[in-house]
């Protein structure tokens, strides 16, 4: 829907008539979903619900791009020179377009807004001045894909300026994407974007459930020269953060997406197998060959290390999500 834009007259093959300025396009047309469909379904692709709560989502952005260039993301290879262009590059809607798009959002019926963004924080000055803005919608709000977790410390310590900002413009669940336990790992694919050493990690998943925000952690398993010691310690790093009162750990095996570095390098390594065909890869799959961990140990430890980390609670809440043939 956001990239619907005919009423911009945009070629959406010339980087060069790209649309900088986000408040140019059109509203998304939300109207044109089977909103009623999804909302009987009720099988957002993130957040936590329990069984027979009334759920009537939608999703929007404010803002497009990253500051980060991780290896494995797509941005990473949308930079000046490329063959996208610089589209990767961090880009905002004002506030005034965002609560009008919230606006349409409620008038539609919906309680359960998901931000979409990759970086809500990319700019943390415009992000505080929108939460504060937001606040008083009366929008339940969940961020399962963008909030990064350095931009959410301020000195390697909770920064309650932003957590507190969040919960006042509405925001019960986010997702804090830890991605790995190893220094290494973090600043050879991950921008070096947290440094798990002197972050204090324990008090701020402590400083978000003291606030009533649901948390839940996004974890990547299987670089192409991960060691089997470098795994069992991200894992062993979720375990902690769920004593330390994470709702939820998400584990997941690196994928070398086309136009990624991490994409590059798996060409370049011999990481991917001769028939490799990138519109058959699937997220639930190791989709490299060649890496220090075999695919098929990397699936297992995946497999065992959700059972494992994640509380009984979780877990069932997950199995009941399962679409049924009659709900489909």
């Amino acid at each position: 829907i956001e990239a619907g834009c005919a009423a911009v007259r945009v070629n959406p093959a010339d980087p060069g008539a790209m649309v900088w300025d986000l408040d140019q396009l059109p509203l998304p047309a939300w109207d044109l979903l089977p909103n009623e469909r999804y909302w009987t379904i009720a099988r957002p692709h993130g957040g936590h619900f329990t069984t027979g709560m009334e759920v009537r989502y939608g999703s929007m952005m404010t803002s497009l791009g990253c500051p980060f260039h991780c290896a494995y993301c797509h941005i990473a290879g949308e930079q000046e020179g490329s063959i996208a262009g610089p589209i990767g590059k961090y880009r905002i809607k004002s506030d005034e377009r965002v609560l009008e798009e919230l606006e349409v959002l409620k008038a539609l019926g919906t309680q359960q807004v998901f931000i979409e963004d990759d970086s809500l924080f990319g700019s943390k000055k415009r992000s505080l001045r929108l939460l504060r803005r937001i606040r008083g919608e009366g929008m339940q709000i969940l961020d399962v894909n963008g909030v990064n977790v350095i931009h959410l410390l301020k000195r390697w310590q909770p920064d309650h300026e932003v957590l507190e900002a969040l919960v006042d413009a509405g925001f019960t669940e986010i997702v804090l994407p830890f991605e790995s336990g190893n220094l290494r790992i973090m600043r050879k694919y991950a921008s070096n974007k947290l440094n798990i050493e002197k972050s204090n990690i324990e008090a701020l998943i402590k400083a978000c459930k003291g606030y009533g925000l649901r948390i839940a952690g996004n974890y990547m398993l299987g670089y192409p020269d991960e060691t089997l010691e470098e795994i069992e310690t991200t894992v062993e790093l979720a375990r902690r953060h769920v004593g330390y009162g994470l709702d939820a750990a998400n584990f997941f095996l690196v994928m070398p997406l086309p136009g990624t570095p991490l994409f590059d390098m798996a060409v370049a390594n011999g990481n991917l197998s001769a028939d490799f065909n990138p519109d058959t890869m699937n997220w639930t799959k190791a989709n490299m060959v060649n890496t220090v961990v075999p695919p098929r140990k990397l699936e297992e430890i995946r497999d065992n290390a959700w059972e494992t980390v994640n509380p009984e609670s979780h877990r069932a809440n997950r199995r009941a999500m399962v679409v049924s043939a009659t709900e489909a």
